[in-house]
């Protein structure tokens, strides 16, 4: 069994996702959904590629307050824009996103989330097998050593580059434990902390190898240049605000313990709930998050009726004699309508219920003969006030009127219903809309034909 913790950069990956997924991408009502998106897609394969039972995970945010750091000093992260208000109009999901996901989501007044891996990582690294924590930002690279490592992001969402004690020191020079002093000397520009005016990455770099640490290099300053003297002397005070900036914290109160954040599975109720209103039908089915067809129907049950009788063919038709809305649509033997030819067509009028008459099969036990369907459906399907609803109908009034079925005008196609909510959308199919609005997988015709046994 595993036993590792898992430590995310909430805020650094939702914005990410935003940036990485095109903004286009919303839901019927208009909704930006990309963030969203991004965030789902990445943590799902997370859970399918590094995951397993006995992990614990945390997933934290920055909050929209002040820290600490901006009392410190108030240009901390002047430099950086305003969120888009298309992100946050997104943010009020991602906790339901994460704990969908089977993991914590923490967010704390007065912190970063940078503090939070921090303090989690110094208080639980000892009680796991390992830490691993996924970030953006270099300052977090202070942390790596021992069973720690950072697992930062190069593009995107999924281009990740591992950062063990070796991997810093062969990038930077120096090991994660002089990062500190590197980004008091350097500053960072991300957060825009200052640094000392003048000491590039370069001379930082050759000082903390000759020196070690910072008040090494400054109680050796005699030893150094006259030019690079008077930059570290001047700049001096903002060496020490930038070191105190880029201080991680590491005692914070997290009001939690390392149970809390045992990773607990998909929570597929609380999934199938965001995805549903976000209307992520591919996820929706890469999970597996179809609506309970009971619970929807309040505990009734879906019926499939296949008309095998001419006493069924009859009671059939006096029900859809009553009803004045009816769903139907054919199944052919091509998807060009000059050229098919009908093998069965699908009713339903009754909520929960279908029905399944075969009129071309091979194999089929009984169907009636194709004139006598004609006959009647031309009467059925052309009295005044009847509503025929179905997906794609113009496919369905070519193949009727082919076969001499004269309908009434339809009522309502829910592909042109779907295009019309949506129409950025890329998907109209039934079974994407099935899934996008109703949480439920649709049963394919073979399923049915082989629970029937027609052929």
């Amino acid at each position: 069994m595993a036993n590792r913790l898992f430590l995310f950069d909430g805020t650094a990956i939702v914005y990410r996702a935003y940036f990485a997924i095109d903004v286009s991408l919303t839901n019927s009502k208009g909704e930006p959904t990309n963030a969203l998106f991004g965030t789902a897609r990445m943590l799902s394969k997370f859970i399918k590629e590094k995951m397993e039972t006995g992990d614990y995970a945390l997933f934290a945010f920055d909050r929209k307050e002040e820290t600490h750091r901006h009392k410190m000093y108030e240009d901390y992260k002047a430099t950086r824009k305003a969120m888009p208000d298309a992100l946050v109009s997104q943010l009020s999901w991602i906790p339901d996103i994460v704990e969908g996901f089977g993991m914590k989501f923490l967010s704390i007044p007065g912190l970063e989330a940078d503090d939070i891996i921090a303090t989690a990582t110094t208080k639980f690294k000892s009680r796991v097998d390992e830490v691993i924590i996924v970030s953006g930002d270099k300052d977090i690279l202070q942390l790596v050593g021992g069973n720690v490592r950072v697992l930062r992001f190069v593009s995107g969402l999924t281009d990740l580059q591992e950062y063990d004690e070796q991997k810093v020191l062969e990038v930077f020079g120096f090991p994660p434990s002089k990062l500190h002093d590197y980004l008091s000397l350097v500053g960072d520009t991300s957060d825009n902390i200052p640094g000392v005016k003048g000491i590039g990455e370069k001379t930082a770099k050759d000082l903390l190898k000759k020196y070690e640490s910072i008040d090494n290099i400054y109680s050796s300053i005699r030893q150094l240049s006259p030019a690079l003297r008077r930059k570290l002397v001047d700049g001096k005070q903002l060496m020490e605000l930038s070191r105190n900036l880029v201080q991680l914290v590491t005692n914070a109160d997290l009001k939690l313990s390392l149970d809390a954040l045992k990773y607990t599975g998909l929570d597929k109720n609380k999934l199938r709930k965001v995805f549903m209103a976000m209307e992520f039908s591919s996820l929706i089915k890469e999970f597996e998050l179809y609506s309970d067809a009971s619970e929807e129907r309040k505990g009734g049950e879906l019926e499939y009726n296949l008309i095998s009788s001419d006493d069924e063919f009859q009671q059939f038709l006096k029900k859809l004699k009553k009803n004045s809305l009816v769903s139907i649509d054919f199944e052919t033997t091509s998807l060009d309508p000059h050229q098919a030819e009908i093998v069965g067509i699908s009713f339903s009028f009754e909520e929960g219920k279908g029905y399944y008459l075969p009129v071309g099969h091979d194999t089929a036990q009984w169907q009636p003969a194709s004139k006598e369907v004609i006959r009647v459906l031309s009467n059925l399907l052309s009295r005044p006030g009847l509503k025929i609803v179905g997906q794609n109908l113009k496919y369905d009034y070519e193949i009727m009127i082919k076969h001499g079925i004269h309908p009434i005008v339809p009522y309502f196609d829910t592909m042109i219903g779907a295009y019309l909510l949506n129409p950025d959308s890329r998907r109209f199919n039934l079974d994407d809309l099935a899934l996008k609005y109703l949480g439920y997988r649709t049963q394919t015709f073979e399923e049915l034909m082989e629970k029937n046994r027609i052929g």
